[in-house]
Parts: structure tokens; sequence; C-alpha cells
């Protein structure tokens, strides 16, 4: 009987010293004046002095952001069969709920057709010749964006870890499109070997071999720099839209880690075929970690 009180008044000890805990999980140190802004001291030592029962919200912090994952481009003639990239973000709260984020990106994407086609797509000299047609993108986004937080830091409920959010904003994007249009020679592929009634990954491998992997030539675009905001290079600048969401998870006061998906819209002849008729996306599928400043 004795023990069982023992294991008893033991179990209540546990329990008190893991409610504390919880009860004292602000998610940042209220004791630190330095994280408190100066509009906010009024509070604060009100705060300190049992005169008011919340401390005051914690001076807004910057957070830097580095990022990579697996981007692709859809909404495109050419069939797409992934790439990657990288990036890094800036990022500020506004309030609760909106922050604002500055961010920029590179990626490599790349395309692959499964069918022969008629089009003027196949490098610089051959105009209207049936090719297979492929490429590869390189594209870097400057961007602004508004994030929306759906379930924001709340100072008041203890220290939530979760954090789901969309966003919206404006990108530069600057693409330059690429083609593999001759083999080791200089000469034209000749496709017609290729069974293009075959499974689709028959079709790939099939296509693939007879390619050297060297995009040699710029995908077909008509435009030009035509309505461009600038030009470096190869490389032309436009206007672009973003779009996502993603999740963090705080891992302390200093680092979280997250998931984001993000679209970004193009031109139409990103894909270097000329054959797409709307504008183009670029999906990029990121992990995330970010650190407080």
């Amino acid at each position: 009987m004795a023990s069982k009180k023992y294991l008893l008044l033991a179990a209540l000890v546990v329990f008190l010293q893991t409610s504390g805990m919880a009860q004292s999980n602000w998610g940042w140190d209220w004791k630190d004046s330095s994280k408190v802004p100066t509009k906010s001291l009024p509070q604060y030592n009100e705060f300190l002095n049992n005169q008011f029962p919340y401390p005051p919200k914690p001076r807004s912090q910057w957070e830097l952001g580095i990022n990579g994952g697996y981007s692709f481009l859809m909404n495109t003639a050419v069939r797409q069969r992934g790439g990657y990239g990288a990036g890094f973000t800036l990022r500020k709260a506004i309030d609760h709920n909106w922050s604002f984020r500055f961010g920029t990106t590179f990626s490599v994407n790349y395309g692959q057709g499964v069918k022969a086609v008629t089009g003027p797509g196949y490098g610089y000299y051959f105009s209207y010749a049936t090719y297979v047609p492929n490429y590869r993108a390189s594209i870097g986004t400057a961007s602004f964006d508004f994030l929306y937080s759906i379930n924001p830091q709340s100072y008041y409920r203890g220290n939530p870890k979760w954090n789901l959010y969309f966003l919206l904003g404006y990108s530069m994007v600057g693409s330059e499109t690429q083609i593999d249009s001759r083999n080791a020679t200089g000469g034209l592929y000749n496709y017609s070997a290729v069974n293009f009634n075959a499974q689709t990954k028959d079709i790939v491998s099939a296509v693939q071999a007879l390619q050297d992997g060297k995009y040699d030539a710029p995908g077909y675009n008509p435009e030009g720099k035509r309505g461009a905001l600038f030009s470096v290079g190869d490389r032309i600048v436009r206007h672009g839209l973003d779009f996502g969401g993603g999740f963090s998870y705080k891992i302390n006061t200093k680092y979280n880690i997250g998931i984001e998906q993000k679209f970004t819209t193009l031109d139409k002849y990103v894909d270097g075929s000329g054959l797409s008729t709307q504008r183009g996306l670029m999906s990029y599928l990121s992990a995330h970690i970010n650190i407080n400043l």
C-alpha cells in the first residue's frame, strides 16, 4: 500500500514538472528586454510588475532562408523530364499573419518530346523541319512575395511549432532555352528508325540514344527581346507572377525547416519548340532551412 502511495506521489511530481515546463514554453525569452521593441517597453514594464497579463510581441526579426529542390516546366508542348533548383530568401514579418519576402532562385529544366513534329523549333537555321523537340531551359528569378500564415505564431497561447502559409507575388524571370539539334559531326538527327508507336519510356530511350546531349542551338523565339524588361547576353528577362504555399516546423527560436510549392508564370516560347499556344509555368518544390538573424 505504501509503495502505491509513493508511486502516485512520484507520478504527481513528474506531472507538475511537465506542466510547469509546458507553461513556460513562450516561444521567446520574455526576460530578455533586448527583444522588446522600444514602443512596447511600457507594456513590458507593466507585465513585469504584474499590471498587464501578457508580454508584448517581440521585436520582428529578419529570416534568412536557403532552399533546394525539384523543378519542371508545365503547360508546354514538349514533355518535361524534370530539373533542379536552388535559391535563398530574406523574409520579415508585418504582423501576426502577414509577412513579405525577397528571394532569388536558379533552376535548370529539361524536356524531351515523344513525337516527330513539323515546326519552327529545329535549331537556328532549320525552320519548319521534321524533328523531335527537346530543350534545356535555365531560369533565374528575383521575386518579391507576400505570405499569409494560417496558424500564426501567437505568443499569448504558448509556442506553436507548425506554420502553414500561402504566397502571392511578383518575379523578374530571366530565361535562356537551348536545344540539342545536331549530332557530333554537325548533321541533323535522323529519327526514321524510332518506333513512335512504342511506350513512352521506350521512345524517350531511343531518341536520347541518337542525341549527343549537347544543347548547341538557341530555342525558337520569334518575339526575341520584344516586350522584355532587359536582357543579359542570351538571357531575356520578363515579368512573372508567383503563387503557391508551404509549411514550416520550428526546431527552436533560431531555426525552422519547411517544404514549399511555388509556381511562376513564363512565356510561351520557354520550351524552345514554337508549338506551345499558352504561357508556360515553372513548378518548384523545395525544402527550406530558415535562420532568424
